[in-house]
């Protein structure tokens, strides 16, 4: 990528730039100054001001492109740029899938420092569905009323006090989940995938990565559980699903769930993860297979010791965040005392034309 930098004694450089995870254009100087930029992407040339700059890295916000990146395509968006989301629909989606599976090998490589990752790393699982795919949105809304220039009106319209639902289309979710997997109940803030249609894929490469044994034997402990979808969907290929979630009202939600769809061979207890080590929160005695679904942030280091010392055959690592998830699978497999070693790591393309990517790794029990 070609930089042009707004300030006066900046000479031009030419970098050339690839995506961080996050979305933002990362560029390398040759001593190894790095350069984050808002909306760069590979192969682009543009003029971006410096906003802040640090001891090893800096800050840029692009002013205008001067020449289009590689594999640029045309939004199908009329509101994509001052929208502010769904930032790589400017980019082919085949490229959109490559840049999340470098983003992915690179941080594993660095990060997890796996050895074998060229035997681990399998290849993002695609999203069907490219468009349209959202379940949930959130809106803010202030005094002004915000229209792209070209649809401006001459006059702004004063809703106050109206339907704002009149002023949206609403999409029927679709069924396939539904039908395949038990249907979810949600009064809780722990949202379920937002993306339905693959959700079920999520779910079905987890069921996969389990290995549960056929005669439905198995004890699952469902870690950082939420509303309980994920355990819910492998209760009838095992003999017990034990949900912890720190959220009263995921588990009250996830009870619901269960009584919902039959299920009666799940239990949902409420407490804090963390606390697993202590014995605070009363867990199975030896699960054979633990899912573990954190928020962004990984896991509490509570958490990955007590992961070391289970004994559970198989441990399916979800999660939203591949650099936390490489920090937790480093000190999980990369010690040389590690029971457990790196079987699998499985990207998958949660929300196309957005820069995040969900992981499914698998540990298993070193023999």
């Amino acid at each position: 990528m070609a930089y042009r930098l707004c300030q006066p004694t900046a000479p031009g450089l030419s970098w050339r730039c690839s995506l961080a995870l996050g979305g933002s254009g990362v560029c390398r100087l040759p001593d190894g100054f790095v350069v984050f930029c808002e909306r760069a992407l590979p192969g682009e040339e543009l003029e971006a001001q410096i906003t802040k700059a640090k001891r090893g890295h800096a800050f840029a916000t692009k002013l205008k492109t001067l020449r289009q990146h590689d594999h640029a395509v045309r939004p199908l968006c009329a509101h994509f740029g001052p929208c502010g989301g769904c930032t790589l629909q400017s980019l082919s989606h085949s490229a959109q899938l490559a840049v999340k599976q470098a983003q992915v090998e690179e941080v594993m490589a660095r990060i997890a420092c796996l050895g074998n990752l060229g035997q681990v790393l399998r290849p993002i699982a695609p999203c069907g569905t490219l468009f349209h795919y959202r379940n949930k949105m959130e809106f803010s809304f202030s005094g002004r009323v915000w229209q792209p220039a070209a649809n401006a009106s001459t006059e702004a319209e004063d809703r106050q006090g109206s339907d704002y639902s009149k002023d949206f289309i609403f999409h029927a979710p679709t069924t396939a989940l539904a039908s395949q997997h038990p249907q979810p109940q949600r009064q809780s803030q722990r949202s379920p995938k937002t993306n339905t249609r693959q959700a079920e894929v999520l779910y079905n490469l987890v069921a996969d990565a389990a290995g549960l044994r056929a005669d439905c034997s198995d004890t699952v402990l469902d870690l950082y559980c939420g509303t309980g979808t994920i355990g819910l969907t492998l209760a009838g290929r095992c003999r017990r699903v034990v949900g912890v979630e720190v959220s009263a009202a995921a588990v009250a939600d996830a009870r619901r769930n269960a009584e919902r769809n039959g299920i009666q061979n799940a239990c949902f207890l409420q407490g804090d993860v963390g606390d697993v080590a202590t014995g605070r929160v009363q867990l199975p005695s030896q699960p054979d297979v633990i899912i573990t679904d954190p928020a962004r942030a990984g896991m509490e280091p509570e958490v990955v010791a007590y992961l070391q010392s289970s004994g559970a055959r198989t441990i399916v690592y979800v999660s939203c965040n591949p650099a936390t998830q490489a920090r937790d699978l480093a000190a999980l497999s990369g010690q040389l005392d590690s029971r457990y070693a790196v079987h699998s790591i499985q990207p998958v393309d949660m929300f196309p034309h957005t820069a995040h990517v969900e992981c499914i790794a698998v540990l298993q029990l070193r023999a």
